[in-house]
């Protein structure tokens, strides 16, 4: 607030009072507003001061939601890309067991001598035949499963003399040889069925494998050389 003392009386020059020595200027301030004052001003501020600071309980729920929500979808993503993962590694497992099991027998059926097992009218779970790669023995071999295991033994059959058996000889001659497993041991693995079936050298061979919820089946068809 400004102020003119009235006491000073000086007769206007263009219209303009001069200011002269005596004057003087006044200036009042007026007292700052206080910002914690008691009763309802106090209460309103804090209360302005709450809502601008803090969140409410409405805002905070939401937040969690979204999160919340956000969270499953990664996690979703992370279940369903793991899955994939997992069954492409487990038809690559079956994959590569069934073919090395199916080459193998494959193999070694068709260098077989003999095949003892009946397999012409009715499927069998096993095959059994002379191993033909040696002509210098007569040796057998078996493939059978053992649960979900694929086994394959090496067998022979020999007449028990008072000394150690020095010949080997065929599996059903008369006289009733003893046995021999010269090597017994597991080929394949995860099999869920084996089926042989066949006549005139020519043999079915069907494989089903599983592991897990994945499955796999294969046919193949073998012809006996030495038929």
């Amino acid at each position: 607030m400004i102020s003119i003392n009235p006491a000073q009386k000086v007769p206007p020059v263009g219209g303009i009072i001069p200011p002269t020595a005596t004057d003087y200027l006044t200036i009042r301030l007026r007292p700052a507003p206080k910002i914690f004052g008691t009763g309802l001003r106090q209460k309103h501020f804090l209360r302005g001061a709450n809502k601008q600071n803090g969140f409410t309980l409405m805002e905070t729920i939401a937040v969690l939601a979204l999160f919340s929500i956000v969270v499953l979808l990664v996690g979703s993503m992370y279940v369903l890309a793991q899955q994939a993962y997992i069954k492409s590694a487990d038809k690559a497992e079956l994959t590569q067991n069934i073919r090395v099991c199916l080459d193998r027998i494959s193999r070694e059926l068709r260098q077989a001598a003999v095949l003892a097992t009946d397999i012409s009218t009715t499927p069998s779970d096993e095959i059994f035949f002379q191993d033909g790669h040696n002509i210098d023995e007569i040796t057998y071999i078996r493939y059978y499963l053992n649960g979900t295991d694929l086994m394959r033994s090496h067998i022979a059959y020999y007449f028990d003399f008072p000394d150690d058996p020095a010949v080997y000889v065929i599996h059903d001659s008369a006289g009733s040889p003893e046995t021999i497993i010269l090597e017994d041991r597991i080929v394949g693995e995860y099999f869920n069925n084996m089926a042989f079936l066949g006549s005139g050298g020519l043999i079915n061979i069907s494989m089903e494998l599983k592991k897990g919820e994945k499955k796999l089946n294969i046919n193949s068809n073998v012809y006996i050389r030495n038929w």
